[in-house]
């Protein structure tokens, strides 16, 4: 409910901001005891031309149409909280200081700074399920470009043009160093900000999208390493006897197809061994979605003989006691354990790209070897699109079948 006075005094009120960054004070309802006395609603909004928030009264017609004072009193604070809605929302100023009346235009991302309307887009897509650090970053990139450029965070975002943008990715290669991958992912994360805005105001660069059309930098791609059966059946060798915490911790990685951390973050409860599933949580996996990966026979025999379906669903599979519990483990704890019997095997020394995330590529080699079913490698590696599994499979290698260079029989 609007506040309200009843001899048409102002009490001092801290300014509130709204969701577009500008400072405004709500509405409230002025009345009077003495019925000759003009009602009328009162509040301050920001004014995007002079910079400052001006004081604007209302109403004064509407409520002196009504001349039922209890009802008069019901609709006037009906019509402040309304006001007070639009001001929350983003309602603004935009008029000329010689201009006798204030306009108060109606929400719009024309009042946005850049960077609330930056955070504007990061926060619906979140509440869409989407991934929200790329946006964190870029909003933090573009924070500290105005900063360099003595722009400020009230930049606004209709000030955005083709020079600015220039300007800005100038910023992240030359002085942030930012590689030509990464560069291309901020490249596209801008794209998708500035479209949302523009589907969402039809007014707001009407023309094109600022960061439509720009060239992406080349990149080189960096083979990933997968172990050969013959090094697993090494490491299951020398690991399995002495660290089977390890081996299980491998295990895992191999047969989920999923990360490192991921697997650390695993709870005993999303093991469901009565549908052959586990549940990767939203929270924790890295397209942020709640997804199901596939358990075999094999996998399925080795999960019970470990024992660790007997814990609470609540406790970690993998803690620093050799078994599921409460306390999770540090990042580089499998890591370093790990890395021990990498060097004494000097597998890395046959390639410097061979990690204990290795494990996860030579799963997908193997899975895919077993079954050419593409579909479910999809599915297990929990990739958004065919395509990209088919990139992550050429980039392993898996395409290349030389042996059917002796079907080509030359001249």
């Amino acid at each position: 409910m609007a506040l309200a006075d009843n001899d048409g005094s102002y009490f001092p009120r801290k300014p509130l901001i709204a969701k577009n960054g500008y400072p405004y004070i709500p509405a409230r309802l002025v009345s009077f005891t003495d019925p000759t006395k003009q009602w009328y609603i009162q509040f301050r909004v920001w004014d995007v031309i002079q910079e400052k928030m001006l004081r604007k009264r209302v109403m004064h017609g509407k409520l002196a149409d009504i001349k039922n004072i209890d009802e008069r009193t019901r609709r006037g604070e009906e019509w402040a909280e309304i006001l007070t809605m639009d001001l929350h929302d983003g309602a603004y100023s935009e008029k000329e200081a010689r201009d006798k009346e204030i306009e108060v235009v109606a929400f719009t991302f024309n009042g946005y700074t850049l960077i609330n309307a930056m955070k504007f887009v990061m926060e619906k897509r979140g509440k869409e399920g989407k991934q929200q650090k790329p946006f964190l970053i870029c909003i933090n990139h573009v924070t500290e470009f105005l900063q360099k450029q003595n722009l400020g965070e009230r930049f606004l975002l209709r000030r955005v043009n083709r020079a600015f943008v220039d300007s800005y990715l100038k910023h992240l290669t030359d002085v942030m160093g930012i590689a030509p991958k990464t560069y291309n992912v901020y490249v596209s994360t801008m794209h998708n900000i500035f479209e949302v805005l523009r589907k969402t105001d039809h007014k707001l660069f009407p023309n094109r999208n600022p960061f439509a059309d720009i060239e992406k930098q080349r990149t080189t791609s960096r083979k990933h390493a997968a172990y050969s059966n013959a090094q697993l059946a090494k490491f299951k060798e020398v690991i399995e006897p002495t660290d089977p915490q390890l081996m299980l911790f491998l295990h895992f990685i191999y047969f989920t197809l999923a990360r490192p951390k991921e697997i650390m973050l695993l709870k005993v409860g999303h093991i469901r061994m009565d549908i052959r599933k586990i549940l990767f949580s939203g929270d924790d996996a890295k397209t942020d979605i709640e997804e199901y990966v596939g358990i075999n026979d094999t996998f399925a025999a080795i999960i019970e003989s470990s024992g660790i379906l007997k814990a609470s669903p609540n406790a970690y599979v993998f803690t620093q006691a050799q078994q599921p519990g409460m306390v999770l483990l540090g990042k580089k704890y499998f890591y370093k354990r790990f890395c021990v019997h990498l060097e004494a095997l000097e597998f890395r020394s046959l390639n410097p790209n061979y990690t204990m995330y290795s494990f996860k590529h030579s799963g997908a080699i193997g899975l895919f070897l077993a079954t050419k079913d593409p579909y479910l490698l999809q599915t297990q590696l929990r990739h958004t699109t065919l395509e990209q599994t088919q990139v992550y499979l050429k980039d392993l290698g898996v395409f290349t079948d030389h042996s059917a260079l002796n079907k080509w029989k030359g001249f």
